[in-house]
């Protein structure tokens, strides 16, 4: 935001705090400085003389992930603590690239959408560009894909689909345990390689399981995707048509989804370097237990060993206790973001209409990405919130309804992708709408209701 418009927000003012524990979140409000009127300017200028497909050329996204490569070969247990704490440092400086390839990109992707849409109106098709930008190649539509096609050969391998749709979760050496599994094993740990970064929740949240570090997410996804009888297959989501105007469109729409894709690549070692500093600190008695250094603030590791042990152990118990005495609460006040609307006659959820038509079919509520094995083809997804990890579901519901979220958040996106209906921001739908229950949305007013009873 100071990059692109000299707009200032600060973070201490979004996410609030008492004693390092978060107390909510406040909707950001960017405050203009003196530099404004020189960043917009330099921005537009920026984005009407460049193209958006050449960000991936930028030396610095290279330094970048040299730099992650870099972090990736060190192995916590052989650093001096100096060093191990100043893993979380080093990824910080290595993010701030990519924000700078952000920053020198963005308003090139901003300009040639924009483009697309002046044009569009003048040619009376408004309503196409978004047809026009459906299927624009990301890392993330490329995840997707792999992974319907690991669910197609897993169908393929003895034993597997019904390893898969056991209770609990499935481990990668059940599979392995397998006869005649190992070259799908080979090929989930190739994808894991490629997006096992990918994180689970939140790019804030370091102490969440990526997908490498959880492969029973990713088995779960798998058990989502995997063909049934008299299942259709998902559309298949047409590449983005030719044209230099479409293509730079294009371009500047998978430009925010790729460098979203990249900034999670040093989750992995910060989060290897902090589980270490956590039990070198209880080993040598400043924490009671190892987990406890995520209850610690970043700029009090150098102090974990000498005089201040105590202090330690007391701060962790401290925030430990405060935050579970928030866990039940929102970090969001949904009804501040997403006032109740008034619902009329079998209404049982009203939000913001994403497109994508009209659907039927059961509700299932995801809490989370330990329960995306429970989604069966052609149930209403139903979900507090998303990210590109929940993603490819979306290949296998019938609908989507979302507590948080937007028109141009990455849910309603990636519905419009698929052809399935998505209501947004309903800031109540996971508790309105139950599991089971038969339910029609409507993606293009924004509604959920229950589904008529069939005729006896």
């Amino acid at each position: 935001m100071r990059g692109l418009a000299g707009v200032v927000v600060r973070f201490a003012d979004v996410l609030p705090e008492q004693d390092a524990v978060v107390q909510e979140f406040v909707p950001a409000s960017p405050r203009p400085t003196v530099r404004t009127p020189v960043r917009v300017l330099r921005s537009l200028v920026r984005g009407l003389r460049s193209d958006p497909r050449v960000w991936v050329e930028d030396p610095r996204l290279a330094d970048y992930r040299a730099g992650v490569a870099a972090l990736d070969a060190l192995d916590p247990e052989e650093l001096a603590w100096e060093e191990l704490v100043a893993v979380p440092r080093r990824a910080a400086e290595l993010v701030d690239l990519v924000t700078a390839v952000r920053v020198a990109h963005l308003p090139a992707g901003f300009v040639a959408i924009g483009r697309l849409l002046v044009v569009s109106a003048l040619t009376g098709r408004r309503g196409a560009v978004a047809d026009l930008l459906l299927g624009a190649p990301t890392r993330t539509r490329a995840a997707n894909e792999e992974l319907s096609a690991l669910a197609r050969e897993a169908a393929t391998v003895p034993g597997l689909v019904d390893l898969l749709g056991s209770d609990g979760p499935v481990q990668v050496e059940d599979v392995a345990a397998l006869a005649g599994a190992q070259r799908w094993v080979d090929r989930l740990r190739r994808f894991l390689q490629a997006y096992g970064h990918r994180e689970t929740t939140s790019l804030l949240l370091v102490h969440d399981p990526t997908w490498g570090r959880s492969p029973a997410t990713v088995l779960g996804l798998v058990r989502a995707l995997l063909p049934t009888e008299g299942t259709p297959e998902p559309p298949v989501v047409p590449r983005a048509p030719g044209g230099e105007l479409v293509q730079r469109a294009a371009a500047g729409t998978a430009l925010r989804e790729d460098t979203h894709f990249e900034l999670g690549r040093t989750m992995p070692a910060v989060h290897r370097a902090l589980q270490e500093a956590g039990r070198r600190l209880a080993a040598d008695g400043a924490l009671d237990d190892p987990e406890d250094v995520w209850f610690l603030a970043l700029d009090e590791l150098p102090a974990g060993s000498g005089p201040r042990r105590s202090v330690l152990r007391e701060a962790a118990a401290r925030r430990r206790a405060a935050y579970h005495e928030l866990a039940g609460s929102p970090l969001i006040a949904t009804t501040t973001l997403y006032p109740r609307r008034e619902a009329s006659g079998d209404v049982l959820a009203l939000g913001t209409p994403a497109g994508g038509g009209r659907a039927t079919g059961p509700v299932r509520v995801v809490a989370g990405p330990a329960e995306f094995g429970r989604l069966r083809p052609g149930e209403v997804l139903v979900c507090a919130s998303t990210n590109p990890g929940w993603t490819p579901l979306f290949q296998r519901a019938a609908a989507v309804v979302v507590d948080h979220g937007g028109m141009a958040s990455h849910a309603a996106i990636v519905a419009r992708e698929y052809g399935i209906p998505a209501v947004m921001g309903t800031g109540t739908g996971t508790r309105e709408l139950p599991d089971g229950l038969r339910v029609v949305v409507d993606g293009d007013r924004g509604a959920v209701w229950a589904a008529p009873s069939d005729p006896v």
